[in-house]
């Protein structure tokens, strides 16, 4: 049997395959650099063991993918707490980067991007991750992100400079303060979320020119920012897995077209191609 997990710091999808069927549920975000060894087992014992029926000496391999395990050291942590679980079984943790890759591409090359609440790149070569841009975070860089999205549609919305129609729609469906708004973001934890948040408003009301402009300018800026970085990349087709550039994915596939680039593929969430890229191992 196998265990896949997609984690992100607000929540991890689960998929248990063997021959005969699949299960899933969700469970909350296990990002390593957010929670320890204790939080982390007893999730996985309690609640992910539990909706899934799984006898752990019965998983043969786990594949890991989560937000906070790009880095080495995390990996080794994550692995050890999974370890110490599925005793019996083979244990590969990754970044959600690789994740993206591998649901996308399967084993084609190209370049993918993850455009959710936050925003990423790479090279993938069919096997493995061969370069990558900088991740600022949301603060300094997640240009075409959902909290980038949110970040500038509130400016515009405090500095009115958006049409009074939509000013008034926006403080409708959000009847918040300037003081609220700043507390969420420069006080209370998950500011990024906050943000993202906002894009519901977007997607709602995509239909007004003054929207849909500063989400072109904002995949536009994470084109020509990062994917024009690498090299030779009018040679490589796109890939997308989010949130943002699935519900966007008409002005995501244009702007890519405008800058030279052929988006090829979009997901949603990566986990039903990573059901059928490890899904293989089980013929």
């Amino acid at each position: 049997m196998i265990l896949i997990a997609d984690s992100g710091s607000t929540k991890t999808d689960w998929l248990l395959i063997d021959k005969e069927n699949t299960n899933q549920t969700q469970s909350i975000g296990l990002n390593p650099y957010h929670i320890n060894n204790e939080f982390f087992t007893d999730v996985l014992k309690n609640e992910v063991n539990h909706k899934l029926k799984i006898q752990q000496h019965h998983i043969n391999e786990v594949y890991f993918y989560g937000a906070g395990c790009g880095a080495e050291q995390k990996q080794k942590e994550v692995k050890s707490w999974l370890s110490k679980i599925y005793t019996k079984a083979n244990i590969e943790v990754a970044s959600d980067l690789l994740a993206a890759a591998r649901a996308v591409c399967m084993n084609r090359k190209g370049i993918v991007v993850i455009l959710g609440t936050g925003s990423n790149s790479c090279i993938f070569d069919g096997e493995k991750i061969t370069d990558t841009q900088i991740s600022l975070g949301y603060i300094l860089g997640d240009e075409g992100s959902g909290a980038y999205l949110g970040k500038i549609l509130l400016k515009d919305v405090l500095e009115e400079k958006l049409p009074q129609h939509l000013i008034q729609k926006f403080y409708k469906d959000y009847p918040l303060s300037l003081n609220e708004i700043l507390d969420n973001i420069y006080n209370k934890p998950f500011a990024n979320r906050f943000l993202a948040g906002f894009t519901k408003f977007i997607g709602n009301n995509i239909d007004d020119p003054s929207l849909q402009k500063i989400v072109k300018n904002a995949f536009n800026e994470f084109i020509n920012r990062y994917l024009h970085k690498y090299n030779n990349y009018l040679d490589y087709k796109v890939y997308g897995v989010g949130s943002v550039a699935w519900y966007f994915k008409d002005i995501f596939i244009n702007s890519c077209l405008e800058s030279g680039l052929i988006c090829e593929n979009i997901m949603l969430k990566p986990m039903e191609g990573l059901k059928n890229y490890h899904s293989k191992k089980l013929v």
